[in-house]
């Protein structure tokens, strides 16, 4: 075996001597090992997985398991650590969840030849996207593995799929696209080439830490998932699908920020469901419905047509209780069918399973025959064959084969049970024969059955009793009548076994000729599922039908922030942006007066009116958008070493490189994260490009000044939240109202939140002369046309000219020669330094 390579530098390549050296187990674990170096062997050795060297003293802490050692390696001891067979899903769960990736090496039988070692290999790999047994995975949610492909033009092959429900999906996109895609998809593990996409480049997509060295495989990027999967798995995977080409213009587009920002899927302080628009609309019934409803929110239609459909069978069933009713009772007997296929295919069903397909195909048939008036219903295959199979064949209970489905099987377990009832009978009639009152019959699997008798009462044993172990407190024997009994049992046992086997076998070779049909049910289960939930939020929660078509409108009546509304009194309110170019709110009022939620409720609105639900409004007509964008909130990235205001920056630039007339933009204070005057000529300037752009924008601003372009830019309209003055103090109304707000009451704001009378006397006198100085501020430099005037020449604003008299020719270089997305925040600084002493 010279040539072994092993898991870490500190033992370089064996040489024929070091192997020599060693046990045959640990020869035969060097090289397994060898061949899986990027993944921790959990190694079997009786009923245990044991690890070794590094991989015991990574996993020890991850795992809370005691570090031990086990021989030696030269002169060092060899770490090891191990963890019982019969738990390993509850240690795979933590190493998965640790990112860590596990190859699972099985023992069989012994090895031809009369050696002791038995043959083990790697059955099975699991990596954080590799995962299907549904134990290990949240119901709710799919666990994506994906693959990314650099072409030649530019664009980007990405491939998802979920092998623990067969969904595979393709795409090729611009790097921007592949982004958004991926923080949309979420996998839990990505790869790619490592000599198709460089390091640097794989920072820029995000995905540096998931790097899977793969290229043992053919480079066709179309086959590069498959094949991982294929290699992973060790098994044919032939419930997996084949991938569905897809465009991201096909749906809704809504960018991975903006899913965050939305709290679409989770809550932005808890990371949690509750508090997400997902946690208040989710009343599925299935696991299959609730992993739908989740895509579904990130990806909302566009083709009217199925919009419509889907609105007429969950107004079917708002209206109607009983339909509504028997829908959701059905559906609650519906197990996880995508799943229980996975565990098919990787031969980990169990009868169980199969309880739960019979029972799930039973309630597929009476859906279909209840409910045939709708085309969702269509797809539906009760597979009557296959439920009357398991019905007869397995045992209600799930614990196996059910008595009176074979003869021969039944004939065997009669004469197990017969000889078992022997045995208790033998029992007794030697406690009676001999007297002594402890004697007892066992059994294990290396002596069989044996009487077992206490030291006490050795001397009452009679001379037909044979010994075959000498215990501390006991002896144990048998008989030749307890052999002949254990011989009865055994081969009855052992027949039953086989018996029973073969039957299990010829269920799932028939379950494995309809993967097809029972993956076409889980589809269409889940739509039923997730529309049926549209009804049942709608009726709970009062949401009206929203008209939806080709048109430019947006018309929402009363309308309502979905979440908000579930946890305290909300105070609804209209937006209205039609035909005639009104399409820029520019929305001022104080901070904590709502500005931000109703921002978000109208994109919330639009969501939810093309996914097909109702919607929380007394009415609403949507024009179908093509993407959503916002801008909300404030983070530094310092791990890339971008500040709050680069991260808005960012965010921005993509907003404007993608929009088209159909989107809806909202942005929460652009431009606050750099000096009043920079801030408020960013904003200015991207009201003005949005304008061009011909989008719908809904923009909250405290640049109060702003409500100037009114009438200037056509399509502006001003709006305020209403608040009410008393005294000193503030009441925030939450009402929107046209006009624009002349002030952001920050003072009362900060009086409210507890600053100091002394701060906020003082904040009130420089405010007062601040305003007497700025006063007018864009009214000074703006034209004052009404037709989309734009502001004066650029020459014409004092201290921002060219540079009048000055050489910055230098300096106009050294500016030009940075690339400020790659510096680092110190670098920056130094910068600046440099140009702040060169000024002086």
């Amino acid at each position: 075996m010279n040539g072994c390579k092993i898991m870490d530098e500190r033992y370089p390549m064996l040489s024929k001597a070091e192997y020599d050296k060693l046990t045959p187990m640990m020869q035969q674990y060097f090289v397994i090992k060898s061949q899986y170096l990027d993944y921790v062997l959990f190694y079997r050795l009786g009923d245990f997985y044991e690890m070794f060297f590094d991989d015991a003293v990574k996993t020890s802490p991850i795992l809370e398991i005691t570090l031990t050692s086990r021989g030696t390696f030269g002169d060092e001891k060899i770490p090891m650590c191990g963890v019982p067979f019969h738990a390993l899903d509850n240690y795979l769960k933590r190493a998965v969840d640790a990112g860590i990736s596990v190859a699972i090496c099985e023992q069989d039988t012994p090895e031809a030849g009369g050696r002791s070692i038995v043959s083990r290999e790697v059955v099975n790999i699991i990596t954080p996207g590799t995962v299907y047994n549904s134990d290990l995975l949240c119901k709710e949610d799919n666990n994506f593995i994906a693959s990314v492909y650099k072409n030649p033009d530019g664009l980007f092959d990405f491939e998802y799929s979920d092998i623990s429900t067969g969904q595979r999906r393709r795409t090729s996109v611009r790097l921007g696209d592949l982004k958004n895609e991926i923080k949309k998809v979420a996998p839990s593990e990505i790869i790619y080439f490592s000599d198709n996409i460089d390091a640097k480049l794989s920072v820029e997509i995000g995905v540096s830490t998931d790097l899977c060295k793969i290229q043992s495989f053919d480079k066709n990027p179309l086959e590069m998932l498959k094949n991982y999967i294929l290699y992973t798995a060790k098994r044919s995977t032939e419930h997996l699908r084949d991938a569905e080409q897809y465009s991201v213009a096909e749906n809704l587009v809504i960018d991975g920020g903006s899913i965050r920002n939305l709290e679409l899927i989770e809550n932005l302080n808890t990371r949690k469901r509750k508090g997400s628009l997902l946690g208040v609309i989710d009343y599925t019934k299935t696991a299959m419905g609730a992993r739908l409803l989740k895509e579904s929110i990130k990806a909302p239609l566009l083709d009217i047509g199925a919009i419509i459909k889907r609105q007429d069978y969950v107004e079917f069933l708002t209206v109607n209780y009983w339909d509504r009713s028997n829908n959701r009772a059905l559906l609650g007997r519906i197990s996880d069918i995508e799943r229980i296929v996975a565990r098919l295919v990787y031969d980990t069903i169990n009868y169980r399973d199969l309880v739960s397909i019979k029972n799930s195909l039973i309630a597929i048939g009476e859906l279909k025959r209840a409910s045939q008036d709708f085309h969702f219903f269509d797809g539906l295959m009760p597979l009557d064959e296959i439920s009357t199979l398991i019905e007869l064949a397995v045992d209600e209970t799930g614990e196996g084969v059910r008595h009176g489905y074979s003869a021969e099987l039944d004939e065997q377990r009669e004469l197990l049970s017969g000889g078992k009832k022997f045995i208790l009978d033998l029992e007794a009639a030697e406690k009676e024969a001999t007297g002594i009152r402890t004697l007892r019959i066992s059994y294990n699997k290396v002596f069989g059955y044996f009487i077992e008798v206490s030291k006490s009462f050795v001397d009452r044993v009679p001379e037909r009793y044979i010994r075959r172990q000498t215990l501390v407190n006991s002896e144990r024997y048998i008989t030749e009548e307890l052999k002949e009994l254990e011989d009865k049992v055994m081969s009855a046992s052992e027949r039953a076994a086989n018996i029973e086997k073969v039957i299990f076998e010829n269920i799932k070779n028939r379950l494995r000729g309809v993967i097809a049909e029972l993956q076409q049910n889980a589809a269409c289960i889940a739509e039923i599922d997730m529309l049926t939930s549209f009804a049942e939020c709608a009726y709970v929660r009062g949401y009206t039908r929203p008209k939806v078509d080709e048109g430019s409108a947006l018309s929402i009546v009363g309308g309502r922030h979905a979440v908000i509304e579930t946890i305290s009194e909300y105070i609804p309110n209209d937006a209205v942006m039609n035909d005639s170019g009104e399409k820029i709110f520019i929305l001022t009022g104080p901070n904590m007066a709502g500005k931000s939620s109703y921002l978000r409720q109208n994109a919330i609105i639009i969501i939810l009116a093309q996914m097909g639900s109702f919607v929380p409004a007394d009415s609403a007509h949507i024009g179908v958008v093509d993407r959503i964008f916002t801008r909300v909130g404030a983070s530094d990235d310092l791990s890339e070493g971008r500040s709050t205001f680069m991260v808005e920056m960012k965010e921005l630039a993509y907003i404007l490189e993608n929009i088209t007339d159909r989107s809806f933009v909202i942005l929460d204070e652009i431009g606050r994260g750099t000096s009043t005057y920079d801030g408020l000529s960013i904003a200015l300037a991207v009201v003005e490009y949005l304008a061009r752009r011909g989008a719908k924008v809904m923009f909250a601003t405290h640049y109060h000044e702003l409500t100037v372009l009114e009438g200037r830019i056509a399509g502006v309209l001003n709006y305020r939240i209403l608040v009410k003055k008393d005294g000193d103090d503030i009441v925030f109304l939450r009402k929107i109202a046209r006009g624009g707000e002349s002030r952001s009451y920050g003072i009362e704001v900060a009086r409210l939140a507890g600053v100091a009378d002394e701060v906020v006397a003082r904040a009130r006198a420089v405010l007062r002369e601040l305003e007497t100085r700025e006063s007018g501020v864009l009214d000074m430099y703006y034209n004052g046309e009404s037709t989309g005037g734009e502001l004066a020449d650029i020459d014409v604003i004092d201290g921002l000219s060219s540079g009048e008299g000055t050489d910055d020719t230098e300096l106009r270089s050294k500016l030009s020669a940075i690339d400020i997305d790659s510096i680092s925040p110190r670098e920056a600084w130094e910068i600046l330094r440099e140009l702040v002493e060169e000024s002086k």
